[in-house]
């Protein structure tokens, strides 16, 4: 999860590259910052589909894959760096990409059958 504290946040911000050893939380906390900034500069659905790729392909964000890369040298696995990044995308779905799509159907209707 990346509400990591405010110290720590501080400490991998300034820190990351000079540290040995990075957690779980602290490298969603990295992912996430990432993602909002993606969403913050470009509000919109295809924006939601790229940051969902994401989840499957790092490599498609510059700053993520070398985030992901550096991470790979702090005692993080692969696997836990790819759940690193869905889970900061799931922290995206929940406070952003939701209520995107609530106002966009509430804008636009339902889809008729």
């Amino acid at each position: 999860m990346p509400w990591i504290t405010k110290e720590d946040r501080v400490k991998v911000e300034t820190n990351f590259k000079t540290m040995k050893e990075i957690t779980e939380g602290e490298a969603t906390y990295l992912f996430y910052k990432r993602m909002l900034k993606i969403w913050k500069d470009t509000p919109k659905y295809k924006t939601i589909h790229f940051i969902g790729m994401l989840t499957e392909r790092p490599e498609l964000d510059k700053e993520v894959w070398e985030l992901r890369n550096q991470l790979l040298f702090k005692a993080l696995t692969h696997t836990h760096i790819l759940q690193s990044i869905k889970d900061a995308h799931h922290q995206m779905t929940r406070l952003y990409f939701d209520k995107y799509e609530d106002e966009k159907l509430q804008k636009n209707g339902e889809v008729e059958i």
